[in-house]
């Protein structure tokens, strides 16, 4: 295998002449080279005019674009997700493994959601989100898919879309689909974190979407990859479905993806550290913050009982003591089951 290399990824927007019937979906004949880059001064209405994609049915991309995929995926309230990247140039990489990117960088995340639980291959797109990095900084845009699955509509920010989910028996499970505003956005893709939080090398070393070759080798072949990482810097992120890696292995690359971008000792939340490279040890036994939940002599972890562990009951929740707090409210059953498979692994003192 390859040495591995960092990221600094240079992209030019594509777009689409104007049309008048805007609330269309763009065919492929109608994409120019002509560039219209998203800017604060500027965002396509629709998505069909964003130069993203050829073919909205299809979800084919202009052939610029690379599809990815990550190794450990980040709950979404049941949605799955579609990524693209559009690259350039070879770049830099920064302490701790995050990326300096440049001016014009874009980055697809597409979310699609089953619409019954009996036949899973019944999916609707809901939400294509498109970040884009500006002269004057990062740019997030939201578009929010019609119910005839032809468009995407720019979204005004912390919209809630209802959906439902056909259950084999009983009424239809409802999902409120929160739409974040860009404010949302980087809470997350916050800047101490990276800003593409899925961009690691524990998360792109897999094999490429088209099951030939490995991702990570097929971008430094590209010329979008410089500089070498170590085989425990590259070593992949296992699945959340993994039911054979180690349980503190799981647990940790699961908090990491889903905690470590605001928990970790520069982010939002610098108290309790989450991240990868955290001492999990020191969690055990320690004092809860914020609230105990009304848990008496309430620890963030009490190794061996999930039950009165903070960190799993805040996940086990859905109201205002809920982790995450933005953009999820749905208990992640399997991210329960990991973390308190790793709780009751923990000798108790």
């Amino acid at each position: 295998m390859k040495p591995f290399a960092a990221l600094l990824i240079v992209i030019t927007v594509i777009s689409c002449k104007n049309s008048e019937n805007k609330g269309e979906a763009s065919s492929a004949d109608e994409q120019t080279a002509v560039p219209l880059p998203i800017s604060p001064d500027h965002r396509p209405e629709y998505l069909s005019k964003a130069g993203i994609f050829l073919d909205l049915a299809t979800l084919q991309p202009h052939s610029s674009f690379l599809a990815y995929e990550i190794n450990h995926e980040f709950w979404s309230d049941f949605g799955t997700k579609k990524r693209w990247a559009l690259t350039g140039a070879p770049g830099i990489r920064q302490e701790n493994a995050n990326w300096q990117i440049p001016v014009g960088s874009t980055f697809i995340k597409h979310f699609e959601m089953p619409t019954s639980q009996v036949d899973l291959s019944q999916i609707r797109s809901v939400e294509t989100r498109v970040l884009v990095k500006s002269a004057s900084g990062w740019i997030a845009s939201s578009y929010i898919w019609n119910e005839a699955q032809t468009e995407a509509t720019l979204a005004k920010g912390g919209e809630t879309i209802e959906l439902s989910i056909q259950r084999g028996t009983g009424p239809d499970k409802v999902i409120n689909w929160t739409v974040p505003s860009e404010g949302q956005c980087f809470s997350c893709h916050n800047e101490k974190a990276g800003v593409i939080l899925g961009v690691r090398p524990r998360q792109l070393n897999r094999p490429n979407p088209s099951g030939e070759g490995n991702q990570l080798e097929l971008w430094q072949d590209k010329g979008w990859l410089q500089g070498n990482w170590s085989n425990d810097e590259a070593k992949p992120y296992p699945s959340r479905q993994d039911a054979n890696t180690n349980a503190e292995a799981l647990a940790r690359a699961y908090l990491e993806v889903n905690c470590g971008f605001c928990h970790q000792p520069e982010g939002f939340e610098r108290n309790l550290n989450l991240s990868w490279s955290a001492n999990l040890q020191s969690l055990q036994d320690a004092s809860f913050f914020y609230d105990d939940l009304g848990i008496a002599d309430a620890k963030i972890v009490a190794p061996g009982i999930p039950e009165q562990s903070l960190l799993w009951l805040r996940m086990s929740r859905t109201d205002r003591y809920r982790m995450p707090y933005i953009s999820s409210y749905e208990v992640d059953e399997r991210g329960l089951a990991i973390i308190a498979d790793w709780i009751q692994s923990l000798p108790s003192p």
